[in-house]
């Protein structure tokens, strides 16, 4: 009786020990997936992070470099260059893009680090230490580009677009942005996630996509802007621009409509702040409404700019006004100190 005694509890002892070591199994393998999902999660966030700077500094490359490698060339979708191809040989591979079908500015997975990509977005930061071959290939592979062909092509890209930046080239690229928005040739445009330049015109754009655009809007976006002739609906929604100063222009341009650098005026686009440099470039800054930062538009007159021809938007990038200034008038802004930027003064003396 005895016996039988012990030898249930040995039993009982042992399958104790067996359901514990099953529990702390399951809690191991717990732990370990949860520490694994984690790290995927942490490697994912990192790997979109950086996949957005590679795009936001493909944008700035592709308005100033022609990216050609061993007969690919990449590009923005538009009818002229893809006639102009036809000419080329047949063994070159061309890709081409329209502007909605490449997730530019990622937005959809902002959730991983919304303040990283809304810094990012509003100080135009580029960081090159961000672009990397998997950085392109991964690109690449959105745009169809598979197998060798794409991780050959994507490091191709790192060596050639990465060129030190003391170069001559460099220096003239630099050079040429920072003297008054000098752009490269008219079949090079930076990117944005609504690319007006393609669009048919403002009155087929619907308030929706000008919002959605309007959003994902970066320093190195490009369209056509005419305060003249743009749906009353459309100047609100632009970047800082407060519904006064929209319903001003549209009251006062049919009487008053705003011509060029010389025939701007104060009461026409108070409370805009403005500013004309030599030649046929102005400078229109939309002052910050909720906060402290501001955006300066960076427009090129057409020869026609009066009413029938739209400005051209060179470049968006934001600014930050003096900590001192009235309610009545606009600050005066100060440009963020980064190389594709260059100051009034400094695009005054590129055009003399």
């Amino acid at each position: 009786m005895k016996r039988k005694a012990q030898g249930f509890i040995l039993a009982l002892v042992l399958a104790v020990l067996v359901a514990l070591s099953l529990l702390v199994s399951a809690i191991a393998a717990w732990v370990s997936a949860t520490m694994r999902q984690s790290i995927d999660f942490s490697d994912m966030a990192s790997e979109q992070i950086a996949h957005h700077d590679t795009l936001e500094t493909l944008k700035y490359f592709m308005a100033t470099r022609l990216i050609g490698i061993g007969g690919i060339y990449m590009g923005p979708y538009d009818p002229a260059i893809a006639n102009s191809w036809r000419s080329t040989p047949a063994n070159d591979t061309r890709l081409l893009w329209r502007p909605d079908d490449l997730p530019l500015d990622n937005r959809p997975l902002l959730a991983f680090d919304k303040s990283v990509f809304r810094i990012q977005d509003e100080a135009g930061l580029i960081k090159l230490k961000n672009l990397d071959t998997a950085s392109f290939a991964s690109l690449l592979q959105l745009m169809d580009v598979r197998g060798p062909q794409r991780d050959r092509l994507a490091r191709q890209l790192v060596t050639t677009i990465l060129a030190p930046p003391d170069s001559l080239a460099g220096r003239s690229i630099a050079a040429a942005f920072r003297a008054g928005g000098v752009v490269a040739p008219s079949a090079r445009y930076p990117l944005s996630p609504f690319e007006v330049l393609h669009q048919p015109g403002w009155e087929q754009l619907g308030p929706t996509q000008i919002a959605l655009w309007n959003d994902g809007v970066s320093p190195l976006a490009r369209g056509r802007l005419n305060l003249n002739s743009a749906p009353p609906w459309l100047l609100p929604v632009l970047p800082f621009m407060n519904a006064s100063t929209a319903q001003t222009i549209v009251e006062q341009r049919a009487s008053r409509p705003v011509a060029g650098p010389g025939g701007l005026d104060n009461a026409v686009l108070d409370p805009l702040h403005y500013q004309g440099v030599p030649g046929t470039s102005f400078r229109i800054t939309f002052p910050a409404v909720s906060s402290r930062r501001a955006l300066r538009y960076h427009l090129r007159m057409t020869p026609q700019a009066h009413r029938a021809q739209p400005w051209q938007l060179e470049m968006t990038y934001p600014v930050t006004p003096q900590t001192s200034h009235s309610s009545s008038a606009p600050p005066d802004p100060q440009i963020i100190d980064h190389p594709l930027f260059a100051s009034p003064e400094e695009s005054t003396a590129g055009r003399q």
